[in-house]
Parts: structure tokens; sequence; C-alpha cells
């Protein structure tokens, strides 16, 4: 059964090479399985991303990514109190020696109250690629910056070719893991209909960035990266939501 996106938590890594195969094989085999099971969440989704071969405006740092989908904020809050939560954490310190810094942390997070869906997107797949956009919006543009996303860049990356859905969300801050907390109180996604990113043309970045260019002169964090699919965990059957 497809999830219906109301929040989800976003967390992001950077394993040296001589570790990732390691890493993935850990992640995909104990970590996220682990994980799906706890209640409060649906799905988990798992991407590497994409760091060579596409423009400078979208090579994000970090090289994978993990999303956690729940129907609400409630169900995520409920899933990050659960004691396995903070076991898999500590089962996941095995391989921060063999991290890269990344956003001045060991590893990166953020959960996000999604907006409404918009009216006619398909259900969403959770299995397609994911363009990603983070900014860090002070108070006193949060209003201005709402507004551009649903006036006008939300319709822009509908009009993409490929694109499934696109969703924004604000982060929820003063979570009580230390991970979750990181820079980008503000997301765009966009999910495209195949697993890997197509080749990223000038004229397919444009429609993109273009008009959010605006954003990366004003902000002092803005990152953008793509994130190819490479596993999706759902919860198992007859475990409670």
């Amino acid at each position: 059964m497809t999830p219906h996106l109301g929040a989800l938590l976003v967390a992001r890594a950077w394993p040296q090479q001589h570790a990732l195969s390691e890493f993935d094989r850990w992640q995909q085999t104990k970590h996220l399985v682990d994980l799906v099971a706890l209640p409060g969440i649906q799905r988990v989704s798992y991407y590497a991303t994409r760091t060579c071969g596409i423009p400078q405006a979208w090579q994000g740092s970090g090289n994978r990514m993990a999303a956690y989908w729940a129907e609400d904020l409630p169900g995520i809050k409920r899933w990050m109190q659960d004691p396995g939560l903070s076991e898999a954490i500590e089962d996941g310190s095995q391989f921060f020696d063999s991290f890269n810094e990344l956003d001045d942390s060991t590893y990166t997070g953020n959960v996000y109250q999604l907006g409404p869906r918009w009216p006619g997107d398909p259900e969403p797949l959770l299995e397609g690629c994911l363009l990603m956009q983070r900014f860090e919006v002070p108070d006193d543009q949060k209003k201005e910056f709402d507004d551009w996303v649903i006036r006008r860049h939300l319709p822009a990356l509908r009009s993409i070719p490929g694109c499934q859905w696109a969703q924004w969300g604000k982060a929820v801050r003063g979570l009580p893991v230390q991970y979750y907390n990181s820079p980008g109180n503000r997301v765009v996604l966009v999910e495209l209909d195949q697993p890997r990113a197509p080749d990223l043309t000038a004229r397919f970045i444009d429609r993109i960035v273009a008009d959010s260019l605006k954003w990366d002169r004003r902000l002092n964090y803005v990152r953008r990266e793509v994130d190819e699919s490479v596993a999706s965990f759902d919860k198992p059957l007859g475990v409670s939501t």
C-alpha cells in the first residue's frame, strides 16, 4: 500500500569509499529493516546521492540518504520515542569514524511536516528518483518564501516531464535527537517516474532552478541534490503503524 505523504524524516550521511559497501549492506539488511518495523512510519526509501555528471547547482554534499515516510507528524514523533530508534542509532555509531563531515556534523537529518498534496497528483510511488532542495529561511522571510513556493515554484516543478508529484515541507525543531535538527528548515521534493536520474540538460536544470536562484543570493544555506533510488522497505504485514 502506498503511504500518504504527511510527514517524513530525511537523514543524510557521507560514508567514505572504503566503508561504503559495508554501510550499504548494513542499511539494507539490518538498519532500515529494523526501523521500518517500529510503530509510527510506513515506509523507508534508501537513495544514493548523485555527485558527478550533473551541473554544479545540483551537486549536494553527502552520498547516501534515507527518507522515513509517515502518515502524519504524530506518527513520526511516536516513532522517534521508541527505544528501538536509540538502539539503531547506537548500532550505527560503528560507522561514525568512517563518515566525512556533513554540515558540521557526523550525519544530518530533519523531520518535515509536508504541505497538502496537489489536486491531480498521482499516488506517490516512492520508487523514483528524488530531487531535493533544502533552504534555511530566517523568520522575517518565511512568509515570502512560503508564498513563492506555493504559488510559483511547485507549479513550475510539476511541468517537468516525468514529474510524479512535488511537495514542500517545514522542518520541526526542538527534537530530542540532536542530528535531526540540522540546517534546512524548508524542503521542496520532486519525484520523477524512474529510479535513476535522467540526463540533467541545461534546459532541464534551468526550468527547475532559474526562479529559485534568487534565494541562493539571499539565504546562507541552500542545498540541492539528486537522489537515485536504491531500495524501499514497507511496514511488515501484521505490524501496527
